[in-house]
């Protein structure tokens, strides 16, 4: 059947001649009513076949792809303007599938409503476009992973541009040490900074500068917690060259309050024993599981007539040989073996004396 008498001459002759794909659909059947030459080209289906079928005939389902509601729009009465549709799959005659892009219209049609397609090829870029997106979506998942486990760590990572120390990134270790959220530290002002302890403060910027200079560096300072309290911390630095070619510096730091905290108590504590070991009258040394002397007190000194240097370091048994044969060797091994105290007496060749 020859339906061009139904249209506008004008219309009919860009119908047909157009080099776009073009179609009139019956909005409440979605059977095509008429296809032009580029249509018939487009998918592989004579004119004939196609007015055998219908719109969902072409379309590839569950595949769309920024698609708006194809059915919807050219089931419309009131559409009089053309409708961007968007892109969605298609198939021709021999089941090949592709990408068109989908303006519609509604127009007057053998008395009636129907609605008229325009089709442009749009598979390279919405195949680009679909690339693009799963790898934003790949990105995405990966920013989201390493966001995961940098924020599950107990060490503070972070990151600055070299040229002007601008924070870009720390994680949420930041409130542990610091006492302050990401957020907070990643705002115009530079709030790190305030924090570190005034005497530290030449040491860090200098150390800043030879990170720079030769790509890494390590230093640890104090800095104060939000708290107020004295926090040290212990930071390894690291210079890196981005793909743009700017310049960034990443490092992590380290909450060592506590272990600063135990050395100075064991510090005092050994201050106090000395003290008390240094004040006794009887001769005291100290060997390690090598038999090495590690301390010997003052009145030891005295009794041996020989300042404490020459003994901290040296073996027991080379210092006094002659010892071995004696209950010093059985008497010290017993200690060692079974844990427990011995109380003895000894004639000291050395000293000549018991």
């Amino acid at each position: 059947m020859d339906n061009t008498h139904e249209l506008d001459t004008d219309f009919n002759k860009f119908f047909h001649s157009s080099s776009c794909p073009m179609w009139i659909v019956d909005p409440a059947t979605l059977n095509f009513l008429d296809v032009n030459s580029a249509a018939v080209s487009q998918y592989g289906f004579s004119r004939e076949e196609f007015l055998e079928r219908r719109l969902e005939d072409i379309r590839v389902h569950g595949a769309l792809f920024h698609e708006k509601n194809i059915i919807d729009i050219v089931q419309s009465r009131n559409q009089n303007t053309f409708s961007d549709v968007g892109s969605s799959l298609h198939q021709n005659k021999n089941g090949d599938t592709f990408y068109m892009h989908v303006c519609a219209q509604t127009i007057e049609y053998k008395g009636g409503k129907a609605s008229l397609g325009l089709l442009i090829t749009d598979n390279s870029r919405a195949l680009s476009e679909i690339k693009n997106n799963e790898l934003n979506e790949i990105i995405k998942k990966h920013k989201e992973q390493l966001e995961n486990i940098l924020s599950s760590v107990d060490e503070v990572i972070w990151s600055r541009r070299a040229h002007d120390l601008k924070l870009v990134y720390i994680n949420n270790a930041s409130i542990d040490i610091y006492g302050y959220t990401p957020e907070e530290l990643l705002g115009g002002e530079e709030v790190l900074h305030t924090l570190v302890h005034p005497d530290d403060k030449e040491r860090l910027q200098q150390e800043i500068k030879r990170v720079i200079a030769t790509g890494i560096g390590n230093i640890e300072y104090r800095v104060y917690h939000k708290d107020g309290t004295l926090k040290y911390i212990d930071t390894h630095a690291s210079k890196y060259t981005t793909a743009e070619g700017e310049v960034m510096i990443n490092g992590r730091a380290v909450d060592v309050t506590l272990l600063r905290q135990t050395e100075e108590e064991l510090r005092k504590k050994t201050e106090e024993v000395a003290t008390i070991l240094e004040s006794i009258q009887d001769g005291f040394f100290a060997l390690d599981e090598n038999w090495n002397f590690t301390y010997v007190n003052k009145e030891f000194e005295k009794i041996y007539q020989q300042n404490r240097k020459e003994f901290v370091g040296v073996n027991y048994w080379e210092m006094f040989p002659k010892a071995k044969n004696q209950k010093f060797y059985s008497e010290y091994n017993k200690v060692v073996k079974k844990q427990k105290n011995v109380y003895f007496e000894e004639y000291a060749h050395s000293l000549n004396k018991w």
